[in-house]
């Protein structure tokens, strides 16, 4: 007998509308699907992330989120899409809240919500994972080379590898935005030379921060995402990489801004960050942007 599953899919980190964000999709897994199960899911999709959630409670959620080639234990654009998706229906019979906790496999991520001026549901903002420095990649020729743009597009600060999980972003500072219309990564040499570069590369400038704004371009071929439109799970580690290389200044131990992402692919997202330092030491960061429901409906499995 065919297993029927509700879902749905939403634009995350867009402010306009279906023309943003990442896509996601959201899978309300009242059957408790098997991990196999879930990844099929998860394939049928084919974005860069979905999520399977369970025991959801006015309080709390568990969820699962896949790639379309494997389990991951945390994502940013899948938390806050997800608690997006949970609170529409949730207001649709009650009460607006204020916050939800969703549960992972390792650990519980807290989302808060705004109201818009109209009293809709507005921006959704999480709590980070702190990150961990992992160390520094120091060979700018080659990472030059495999992203197709010159030495010199590459400011002369390090490029450290940081990331919330095992798999660290190597952050790539670059001189100006115009930089982002000439890459040409090549993503079989990014992936043969993964184990030299331990990191798979996040590519940003500063140009435009006089504006609070980071532009930035993401790359992960060792998940077999090609370009990522909107990269939640690494803003905390942007603000960190930006701290370290005193690019962008502390204001009363804190710093703010916002990162735009998937503009060059037609999928313009932004994501609103604030990072807390005491002593030097990042001890809170919070990720938020606003989401756009897509679809909803059935799926047999």
């Amino acid at each position: 007998m065919l297993e029927l599953m509700r879902f749905y899919t939403a634009n995350v980190f867009s402010e306009r509308g279906i023309e943003g964000g990442n896509q996601l999709g959201v899978v309300i897994d009242d059957q408790e699907l098997s991990v196999e199960d879930m990844q099929s899911v998860a394939k049928q999709f084919n974005y860069s992330e979905s999520t399977f959630v369970r025991n959801i409670s006015s309080e709390s959620a568990d969820v699962r989120i896949f790639l379309p080639v494997r389990e991951i234990p945390f994502a940013g654009h899948p938390l806050v899409g997800t608690a997006f998706v949970l609170e529409t229906i949730w207001r649709q019979e009650n009460e607006p809240r204020e916050k939800i906790t969703l549960n992972l496999v390792n650990t519980s991520i807290e989302i808060k919500f705004y109201n818009q001026d109209d009293g809709k549901l507005g921006l959704c903002e999480m709590n980070q994972i702190i990150p961990t420095i992992h160390g520094k990649y120091d060979n700018y020729d080659k990472i030059a080379l495999w992203l197709g743009i010159s030495r010199d597009d590459i400011m002369n600060v390090p490029m450290y590898l940081i990331s919330p999980s095992d798999l660290p972003f190597l952050f790539v500072p670059v001189k100006s935005n115009r930089v982002f219309e000439t890459i040409k990564p090549n993503h079989q040499a990014l992936l043969d030379n993964f184990d030299e570069i331990k990191g798979e590369p996040f590519v940003f400038s500063m140009d435009g921060v006089d504006d609070g704004n980071v532009h930035a371009r993401f790359y992960a071929p060792k998940s077999g995402i090609i370009e990522d439109p909107a990269t939640g799970s690494a803003q905390a580690s942007l603000g960190l990489a930006l701290f370290k290389n005193n690019l962008m200044k502390i204001d009363s131990d804190s710093i703010s801004f916002v990162t735009e992402q998937g503009y060059e692919m037609g999928r313009p997202s932004k994501l609103y960050n604030n990072l807390y330092f005491e002593e030097g030491k990042l001890v809170r960061a919070t990720t938020g942007g606003y989401s756009f429901l897509v679809s909803e409906g059935n799926m047999f499995l």
